[in-house]
């Protein structure tokens, strides 16, 4: 898929962790062109992280089902 100067960034929710569709932030610049296999994204964050006094920790409870998947994939042969 083209990725293209001011597009927004969001999460998928693949991970089991972050829920889907929650802004990341926006595409400034892309680095390589669409026939590259990779390319490198700059993104400007939608929040000034080093701004933050303070922060909520939430300690996620871990799917079982997501980590057997995890454990499957990364000790297969």
């Amino acid at each position: 898929n083209l990725v293209l100067p001011g597009d927004t960034i969001m999460t998928t929710g693949f991970d089991g962790v972050f829920p889907a569709d929650i802004p990341v932030g926006v595409v400034e610049d892309v680095i390589g062109n669409e026939a590259d296999e990779f390319q490198t994204v700059i993104v400007l964050l939608g929040a000034n992280y080093p701004s933050f006094r303070h922060v909520v920790w939430l300690q996620h409870q871990r799917n079982s089902r997501i980590d057997s998947l995890s454990y499957a994939i990364t000790n297969s042969p």
